[in-house]
C-alpha cells in the first residue's frame, strides 16, 4: 500500500492537489478546480471564502482518484495560500464577508497612511510597505464594514481558513503571515505591540505555527467531504510563491528565480531579511531564509483575460478536440512577428506593484494598426508581461543584484514562445522545469517534514527536479526588444495622471 503525502495549492484562480510516495517519488497531480474573483468595483478583487473549500472538495477526490488511492492512503496534509487575504471569521466558524485577496487595490489610502505615520515601525519590525495586503485590508474593514469587525473571532489567511474546514483549528504560517507588516520577519512572530498601534487586536490573531509544526487533524465533517481519512495530520502549510520555491529545489542563499501564476514573483533568496520598501520581503516556508521579491500582478491573468473575452471559437473548438486552449494562442504568438509589428501591451490589469506601486495604472494596447491581429495582439501580451519582469530586473541590478539566469516555473513556462521571449527581453538564460506545478509539491513536502519522514527537503528535490529546457537569449531578437522596451518604459511616467483620472470610472 501507497503512503502518500498531501498537498494542494490555492492560486488566485484555483486550486490543485499533489499526492508524492516520498519513497518512489511516484507523483499525481489533480486538475486545476476554479473559483470565482468578483470585481463589483473598480480596484476590487473579492472571493467567496466557502468556493475555495468547494473547490478543495473536488480536487482532493480528483487526485486519489488518479492515484487509485483512498483516505487511508494519505499520511499527512500541507496546503498553501496565494496570500494578501483577511478571511474575517464569526464565533461559529463562519466568514463574515467575502474576502478580498493580494489582487484588490482599493486599500491604497489605508496603505500610505500607514506608511506615513508608522514607516519606522515598518522598517524595524517588517520591512513591506503592505501596498495592498492584509494589515491595510483589516483597515479598510474596520472603516467602510466596521460591523464585520465587531462580529469578528479570528482573521485567518488562505490557508489558514482552509486548515480550518481540515481541522476545526485557528492557525497562522510566518509564511503566508510575512505581508502582515505587524509580524516581525527575523522571529517569525507577531508583533502585538504594532499591532495595537495599528488598531489590530491582539484576539483576532490566530496562533502562529511554523510551516512545519502539525496543528490539528481530518475532522469527520471534512473527511467526508473531502474523501480524506480523519485524524490525519495536518501541517501549518505556506505561501504559494515560497511552497513553489521549495518545489523547485530552491533553498540556498543567492538562487533566484521567477514564478509565473495569474501574477508572478521574481525573487533572490537570502540569509537575513533584506528590509526595502521597494521590494517585498518574505519567509520561506524553511526557517532562517527569506525571499527579497519583485511582485507583478498580472502575468498568466492578462493572457487568461484575452482567452475568456476574445477566445470563445477557441475554446469550443479545445473541448470538441479534447486540446488545452491556450495551445491554441501559443500558436498565435509564434505566427506573429517578433515586436508584434510595434505593438506594445502594458499588463496594468489590477494596477502594478513592483517596480511602480500603482493602484491606480491601468492596462492598455499602445501602436495598434490595421495589421493588429489576433496573433499580433497574442504576441504583444506575452511580451509586454516580459516587459514588465524586465523592469523588476532593473530594479534588481539598481539594488546590486546581478544574474545571468534564472530558473521558470508556473503555467506560463509551458509555452515555448513566452519563454523565448522571457530570454531575449531580459538578455537572460531562462531554464523551465519538467515539473509544472511546483507548489503542491512544495506543500506534500512540508507535510512529510511534519511528520518526520522527510528530514532534508534536497533529498527528494535532487531526484524529483530536472530542468526541461534551457532557453538562450537570440541577439537579433534583442535589437527589436531593445527599441521597444525603450518605449514600454516610458507610457507609465507619461500616463500616470491620466490612470489616476479614469481609476473611480
Amino acid at each position: 500500500m501507497s503512503r502518500y503525502l498531501f498537498g494542494a495549492d490555492f492560486g488566485t484562480t484555483g486550486v490543485k492537489a499533489a499526492l508524492i510516495d516520498p519513497e518512489t517519488l511516484e507523483i499525481h497531480i489533480s486538475d486545476a478546480y476554479d473559483y470565482p474573483t468578483f470585481h463589483e468595483h473598480p480596484q476590487w478583487a473579492e472571493q467567496e471564502p466557502e468556493n475555495w473549500w468547494e473547490a478543495f472538495k473536488k480536487a482532493s477526490k480528483d487526485v486519489l482518484q488518479r492515484a487509485k488511492a483512498t483516505g487511508d492512503d494519505i499520511i499527512a496534509i500541507g496546503i498553501s495560500g496565494m496570500g494578501g487575504a483577511a478571511v474575517c471569521m464569526d464565533e461559529d466558524g463562519k466568514p463574515l464577508r467575502r474576502t478580498m485577496f493580494w489582487m484588490d487595490a482599493r486599500t491604497e489610502k489605508q496603505s500610505k497612511w500607514l506608511v506615513e505615520n508608522f514607516k519606522d515601525d515598518i522598517l524595524a519590525n517588517n520591512g513591506n510597505s503592505s501596498f495592498t495586503f492584509t494589515v491595510p485590508q483589516i483597515l479598510w474593514i474596520k472603516e467602510n464594514c466596521p460591523d464585520v469587525l465587531v462580529k469578528t473571532k479570528k482573521i485567518l489567511t488562505i490557508s489558514g481558513y482552509n486548515n480550518y474546514k481540515l481541522t476545526g483549528e485557528y492557525s497562522a504560517n510566518p509564511c503566508e503571515t510575512s505581508l502582515w507588516c505587524i509580524l516581525n520577519l527575523k522571529s517569525s512572530e507577531w508583533n502585538y505591540e504594532f499591532a495595537d498601534k495599528v488598531g489590530i487586536k491582539r484576539d483576532w490573531l490566530p496562533r502562529m505555527y511554523e510551516c512545519t509544526d502539525i496543528i490539528g487533524s481530518v475532522t469527520a465533517t471534512a473527511s467526508e467531504e473531502t474523501g480524506l481519512k480523519e485524524g490525519t495530520p495536518v501541517v501549518a502549510g505556506g505561501h504559494d510563491g515560497p511552497s513553489s520555491v521549495l518545489g523547485m529545489g530552491i533553498m540556498n542563499a543567492g538562487e533566484m528565480f521567477y514564478t509565473m501564476g495569474s501574477g508572478s514573483n521574481l525573487a533572490v533568496l537570502t540569509d537575513e531579511p533584506v528590509i526595502d520598501l521597494d521590494m517585498f520581503q518574505e519567509r520561506h516556508v524553511l526557517p532562517n531564509i527569506w525571499l527579497f521579491d519583485a511582485v507583478m500582478t498580472s502575468t498568466g491573468a492578462a493572457l487568461k483575460w484575452f482567452v475568456n473575452n476574445f477566445g470563445k471559437e477557441e475554446k469550443e473548438l479545445a473541448e470538441k478536440e479534447g486540446r488545452n486552449v491556450f495551445e491554441y494562442f501559443t500558436e498565435y504568438a509564434r505566427s506573429a512577428p517578433v515586436g508584434a509589428d510595434g505593438l506594445i501591451f502594458v499588463p496594468y490589469l489590477a494596477g502594478e506593484i513592483a517596480p511602480i506601486f500603482d493602484a491606480k495604472a491601468r492596462g492598455l494596447f499602445f501602436g495598434l494598426t490595421y495589421r493588429s491581429d489576433k496573433a499580433r495582439m497574442v504576441r504583444a501580451i506575452m511580451e509586454g508581461v516580459c516587459f514588465s519582469i524586465n523592469d523588476s530586473v532593473k530594479l534588481f541590478e539598481s539594488k546590486g543584484i546581478f544574474f545571468d539566469e534564472f530558473k521558470v516555473q508556473g503555467g506560463p513556462a509551458k509555452s515555448d514562445v513566452w519563454m523565448q521571449c522571457l530570454a531575449d527581453i531580459t538578455d537572460k538564460k531562462v531554464l523551465t522545469l519538467e515539473m509544472s506545478d511546483a507548489s503542491p509539491v512544495g506543500d506534500a513536502i512540508l507535510a512529510g517534514m511534519g511528520l518526520g519522514i522527510i528530514e532534508d527537503p534536497r533529498v527528494i528535490t535532487e531526484k524529483l527536479i530536472k530542468v526541461d529546457k534551457i532557453y538562450e537569449p537570440n541577439p537579433e531578437n534583442r535589437e527589436v526588444y531593445d527599441k521597444l522596451f525603450k518605449v514600454y518604459a516610458g507610457i507609465y511616467d507619461k500616463h500616470k495622471d491620466d490612470f489616476a483620472l479614469i481609476a473611480d470610472l
